[in-house]
């Protein structure tokens, strides 16, 4: 416990409330959100057979998808006015754009986070060069 206070005592706190730390602030809450939002993803939508006979014709199905959004492997059970169900598979990948936009956002909150520790701990060696 000495050894995180002293760390702390250590710190010079005020160089927050300067732009270059408050930006750098600023940029790891955004990245929080960037990927908390993205990666933790899902929804779903809705839609509906109509058949001319209407006691066939089904009003509630419900398709879920979620991240990393493969929508090639996600499918669903559509009746059809003849009575059979038949697979019907969603079209589209978009895994290589979500997951490359969760990555970034993961470096630009580790990069942050370093260098927020650089300016708080290491302000004097920082101002120095």
């Amino acid at each position: 416990m000495d050894v995180v206070n002293q760390l702390v005592a250590g710190g010079q706190f005020r160089v927050v409330k300067e732009p270059l730390g408050f930006v750098k602030v600023l940029q790891w809450v955004f990245a929080i959100f960037a990927f908390a939002t993205c990666g933790s993803y899902s929804g779903e939508f809705q839609l509906s057979v109509d058949c001319a006979n209407k006691t066939k014709s089904d009003l509630n199905i419900e398709v879920e998808f979620e991240y990393p959004f493969r929508l090639h492997e996600v499918y669903f059970e559509a009746p059809t006015c003849q009575g059979d169900p038949k697979k019907i598979f969603l079209v589209g990948n978009y895994s290589s754009s979500a997951e490359f936009f969760v990555t970034v956002a993961v470096f630009a909150f580790l990069y942050s986070m370093g260098a927020l520790a650089t300016y708080i701990f290491l302000q004097n060696k920082y101002r120095e060069k």
